[in-house]
């Protein structure tokens, strides 16, 4: 019954309301208690905080928003020109879950409800218990010593409705925190590399399978990395803001073709590709696009920005200075650009006006969204 008109959301999660610890989203929401029919535009802007005057705004189209059909009516918040790149990319994949016949569910063990059944360690009568601490590198190792949790469970009638047959499985990892590299983060596992014909997995997880069974192991290949590209995990941050990768998250996303995916699976080894790589393969390979000079990578683009706030907090700047302008002023002072490799940095002197030449060049943003203030300190 409602239509947005504008949305502000903060950058940092802890400013606008530090004084009172609240650690969650910030977001300012508008609407109107109206259904309009006729073309409708949204305005969407962000800043650091409540203090900051450099918001940077954009106006788009209420349809990218919101998206027409969706039945989970997922709000897609894009506060910048490298956000819609990364959307634009994810428009080019057409098949749902459905399509590639395969489910996603989440893990059935509740820990605290199942302690009878749990071993520290495997024993006779015992299947692997998986957690997420079992990552490793894209996939499932097991069992993990002094881990803290359990690695198996009792392969009893008690818990035979927690398990599922033993195979080739994609899991996610449910929780993180909005501060941490990654919010998607999947890994394999191949029952083939454990003695057991059924496997438990625990309710921190979730996992794609095919009606109940395993996927094939090329199929499972290819889904997780491009679950673990960085395209995804950017665009996945569009419409999820809390901390949590729920199944109906990963039900909502748009998937490369089965065909494709087994393809890309096909031509990956036992050990994962680095993250680089893999992004580089899933751009040429998945998304078929073509490099051109002239078109900013966004996730190029992202990796150097966030590569340049990891610097910024070693240096140890004030809070204040802890944001992406901060970050482009540091890229722009050192003519590093998003393919431009750290040791090939430079000293160019560079007033304001190059410094916005720099960033137009990098993140696609207007000139106007950019205040000359932001040099003073």
């Amino acid at each position: 019954m409602m239509d947005i008109t504008r949305i502000h959301v903060f950058e940092s999660r802890q400013t606008a309301f530090q004084d009172d610890d609240v650690l969650q989203e910030n977001i300012i929401l508008h609407a109107v208690r109206e259904s309009r029919t006729e073309h409708r535009r949204v305005t969407i802007s962000s800043s650091t905080g409540p203090t900051d005057e450099l918001m940077s705004v954009r106006e788009i189209d209420y349809a990218q928003v919101i998206r027409p059909g969706d039945p989970d009516a997922f709000i897609h918040i894009v506060p910048d020109e490298l956000g819609h790149e990364i959307a634009e990319r994810m428009k080019t994949l057409n098949s749902s879950l459905e399509d590639l016949g395969i489910s996603v569910s989440t893990g059935r063990v509740v820990d605290f409800r199942a302690q009878a059944c749990l071993r520290l360690e495997a024993e006779r009568n015992t299947v692997p218990l998986i957690y997420p601490g079992h990552f490793d590198n894209s996939y499932v190792k097991w069992p993990k010593t002094n881990g803290g949790k359990p690695n198996a469970i009792l392969n009893i009638p008690e818990s035979e409705d927690l398990l599922v047959p033993s195979g080739v499985y994609v899991l996610v990892k449910r929780f993180s925190s909005k501060e941490e590299r990654k919010r998607i983060v999947a890994a394999i596992y191949d029952g083939s590399r454990f003695s057991a014909d059924r496997v438990g997995f625990e309710n921190h997880l979730n996992y794609f399978h095919q009606n109940g069974r395993g996927l094939p192991l090329t199929l499972a290949k290819g889904l997780t990395a491009f679950l673990n590209s960085n395209l995804v995990d950017s665009y996945f941050r569009q419409f999820n803001g809390h901390t949590q990768v729920n199944a109906t998250d990963l039900r909502s996303l748009k998937y490369p073709s089965r065909l494709e995916l087994e393809a890309f699976g096909s031509a990956i080894s036992d050990e994962f590709p680095t993250q680089n790589e893999l992004d580089y393969l899933v751009e040429k390979e998945l998304l078929k696009m073509v490099p051109h000079e002239e078109r900013i990578d966004p996730i190029q683009a992202k990796k150097k920005i966030d590569e340049a706030l990891e610097l910024l907090r070693a240096l140890g700047l004030p809070a204040a200075q802890q944001n992406e302008r901060s970050a482009l002023t540091l890229l722009a002072l050192l003519d590093l650009k998003p393919e431009t490799a750290w040791v090939n940095a430079s000293s160019p002197l560079h007033g304001i006006t190059q410094m916005m030449d720099f960033f137009i060049s990098t993140t696609a943003r207007h000139t106007n969204l950019i205040h000359a203030s932001q040099f003073d300190d």
